[in-house]
């Protein structure tokens, strides 16, 4: 279910009309495997001249991409929230602003869609789906009362990292950059076109590209 980049020859020409400076620019792209063996692509518009500090911005927002990821992601046995599976129902694990921010996010949503968003999708009984996560942000700390309670953030984790990377790496001093993490996207400036792999399709046969602007969009599904 990638989000694909649409950043071919025809869309090139189309940013060539949308955005001024072209003949002076360029777009540079890399990409590194984050997130569960996920390619997290960042392309970022650059003046010629300016390819050394695209780098150190790229490896910087890589770096903040890992030390999320290590913090949030229930496949790693150190993390925050491999903490919070590993010691449900007994005791409470120190917890990150960032794994807070997330937390809290993951119970409103909760809230807010009646149950349909729901972190504790990884439990097995319906105590555990019921069980309560506390969280203490004052004391930075955090609990799973149930014992069979687990909570997994693949839902909601992805696109944070993306939007951290995004507004609080180096990639901040730019103005057009769009990162793109299989199925969640985010862009600065633009326009970007992008589009959506058509579901059992060959590949290469995207939907209509939309133009993204200042904007993120993510998709989700099992094709």
């Amino acid at each position: 279910n990638l989000l694909i980049n649409c950043l071919n020859l025809y869309q090139i020409l189309l940013l060539c009309l949308l955005l001024t400076g072209c003949a002076s620019t360029t777009l540079y792209t890399r990409s590194q495997l984050l997130m569960g063996h996920v390619p997290v692509q960042i392309t970022v518009k650059i003046n010629l001249e300016q390819r050394a500090m695209a780098d150190a911005a790229m490896d910087d927002a890589y770096r903040l991409a890992r030390l999320l990821e290590s913090k949030l992601s229930e496949y790693q046995p150190n993390s925050e929230v491999s903490c919070l599976n590993q010691q449900a129902g007994r005791g409470a694990c120190h917890l990150s602003e960032s794994t807070l921010t997330v937390l809290s996010a993951a119970k409103e949503l909760n809230k807010k869609l009646g149950g349909y968003f729901d972190i504790r999708f990884a439990s097995k009984t319906k105590r555990g789906l019921q069980g309560e996560i506390l969280l203490d942000e004052k004391r930075a700390k955090g609990k799973l009362k149930s014992p069979e309670t687990k909570i997994g953030l693949g839902a909601i984790a992805k696109g944070y990292i993306v939007d951290q990377m995004l507004q609080q790496s180096e990639l901040k001093n730019f103005h057009d950059v769009l990162i793109s993490a299989g199925g969640d996207t985010a862009g600065r400036g633009g326009p970007w076109p992008v589009a959506i792999q058509i579901p059992n399709q060959p590949p290469g046969e995207f939907t209509a590209p939309m133009l993204l602007k200042d904007q993120a969009i993510a998709t989700s599904g099992n094709y």
